[in-house]
């Protein structure tokens, strides 16, 4: 799985991390392929747009829920608490989360707003509808803010950060990433 992956123990292995992401069925896959899939990503999507490669999902017995069934996420769910946004939200290597809320109220002008515990920042998008940007250093609070439907942001779970940000940085030519 892509959290298992290090092919510092076997140098036969020239795959990579961002293969692993780009190409979820690498057993199905070249190495050419594969090559290929990665200098497409570079060349056409990596800081340019989003790239979306899902994963496999199941129905389970309850019919209301959706577990992960891929080996290449179960790891990565996993790390991130099952999925649980309050487990996430509560060990995020952020300082503070961030919470977008939607304002159907157009305005045109942007304002910003600091408390002690949050500051926000409201800007207006094209469509005249505002989007408000809280910063919460609570993540009970953002919690709270996201069961009642607004969208969170925060970084993963310090150990889940150290094992894919280098690997990322290093794949993408970014520099700095070392090895784990």
């Amino acid at each position: 799985t892509i959290l298992d992956h290090d092919n510092t123990d076997n140098p036969n292995d020239p795959s990579t991390l961002l293969e692993d992401l780009l190409l979820p069925q690498r057993c199905h896959n070249s190495a050419a392929q594969r090559r290929r899939a990665v200098h497409d990503f570079l060349t056409h999507h990596f800081r340019r747009q989003p790239v979306y490669v899902p994963a496999a999902k199941e129905e389970t017995e309850d019919s209301s829920a959706t577990s992960i069934t891929h080996p290449r996420m179960r790891r990565m769910a996993q790390e991130l608490f099952d999925l649980d946004p309050a487990q996430i939200l509560e060990h995020t290597a952020s300082d503070n989360i961030f919470v977008w809320l939607h304002d159907a109220q157009s305005q045109s002008s942007s304002t910003t707003t600091r408390t002690q515990s949050s500051s926000s920042t409201t800007t207006t998008t094209p469509s005249s509808s505002l989007i408000r940007s809280m910063e919460v250093d609570d993540a009970a609070t953002a919690y709270a803010l996201y069961r009642a439907g607004h969208a969170t942001y925060c970084r993963a779970p310090p150990a889940l950060e150290e094992l894919l940000v280098p690997a990322l940085l290093r794949d993408t030519g970014l520099g700095c990433g070392g090895t784990t």
